[in-house]
């Protein structure tokens, strides 16, 4: 397969210099099992175990959409530079950032519309796409099962979370979405698929392809949510030219961004907070606030929610490089005392 369709470019072809010059292979990691991954390269497909030291690095594994250097014996020698990684806080109790995906140039936030409908959540994926560099795309999937003026209402209410952010009505029965979608996103792009499970994700995949690659199930008729048709993540190259990766279903959406990504993403908030008396307001109880009287008391909760989650992020993200450094420094002082008893005594 010819490299450039499934992204590579410039970027990637100037960080692959030194490994050509050593006879390696160029690749993208198409699909991630336990201890080996399927690489797609320029002669086709192959499983390829990674080397140690990359699985034994804190997050220097191999994700999907990775793009690597493979040894002529067919394992994974290196990770080329990310341009994007996609990312959320480690579900649970446990801090820690998991990758879901790398390289991803449109992140394609799928809601449908019914149950599953959370301008809340939206707002998540938004801030998500905000702190990783990548473009948003929203499409409302399940179209069909509402009228026109519900549907005029549906994105009406998530242009109001993100004006610039395209909009995109999609239903599994008119092909006129895969048309539009082939505008929105350019040819040798990565897009990831992104949203809850029951969504309408894996129909879209298959109505991409036009064949039935993935599997689908219906979704349950009291909360509108659907079971994992997708059990992993894997990239896609499509007919149309671009590349996908689909993902199972995200039944949580924390946090991994800064506070800066959160007020950005609310532009509303930028847009009043230049009427508050006071630069550094925080829009709580400060007198002259341009913001509180101004805003759905729901959305401006939602915007200190997730300004308090990116701060308790960047807060621990602190502690661990500093408990890290402190844990290097305790092996190299280690190592130290262990040569100088260790070396021979002049006599």
């Amino acid at each position: 397969m010819d490299l450039t369709q499934l992204g590579w470019n410039a970027f990637f072809h100037r960080a692959f210099e030194r490994y050509s010059d050593a006879g390696y292979g160029a690749g993208r990691v198409a699909m991630a099992h336990p201890g080996i991954y399927r690489v797609v390269t320029d002669a086709g497909e192959l499983d390829a175990p990674a080397a140690g030291r990359l699985i034994n690095e804190d997050e220097g594994a191999p994700v999907v959409g990775d793009w690597v250097a493979v040894r002529p014996g067919g394992a994974i020698e290196a990770v080329l530079p990310r341009r994007t990684v996609l990312a959320r806080k480690q579900p649970g109790s446990a801090f820690g950032r998991q990758l879901l995906a790398a390289n991803v140039d449109v992140l394609l936030i799928v809601t449908g519309l019914d149950g599953d409908f959370s301008p809340h959540r939206i707002q998540r994926y938004l801030v998500l796409a905000e702190h990783s560099g990548i473009e948003p795309l929203l499409v409302l999937s399940k179209a069909d099962l509402l009228g026109e003026p519900e549907c005029r209402r549906a994105v009406e209410t998530v242009r109001g979370l993100s004006p610039q952010t395209p909009v995109l009505l999609w239903s599994a029965f008119d092909r006129g979405g895969v048309d539009a979608l082939g505008g929105l996103i350019g040819r040798g792009q990565t897009s990831a698929l992104i949203g809850s499970s029951g969504v309408g994700k894996s129909t879209m995949v298959n109505r991409l392809l036009d064949r039935e690659l993935m599997a689908t199930q219906p979704v349950r008729e009291d909360d509108s949510r659907g079971r994992h048709t997708t059990t992993r993540r894997q990239l896609i190259p499509l007919p149309q030219g671009w590349v996908l990766i689909d993902m199972p279903g995200l039944r949580e959406v924390q946090l991994w961004a800064d506070e800066a990504a959160v007020t950005s993403t609310f532009t509303d908030v930028e847009a009043l907070a230049g009427g508050c008396r006071f630069r550094d307001c925080t829009h709580t109880a400060e007198p002259g606030c341009a913001v509180r009287g101004a805003m759905d008391p729901e959305r401006l909760s939602q915007f200190h929610q997730l300004r308090r989650e990116a701060a308790y992020v960047e807060t621990q993200e602190d502690i661990s490089a500093r408990l890290a450094r402190k844990q290097r420094n305790k092996v190299l002082h280690r190592n130290l005392r262990r040569m100088y008893r260790e070396r021979p005594k002049l006599k």
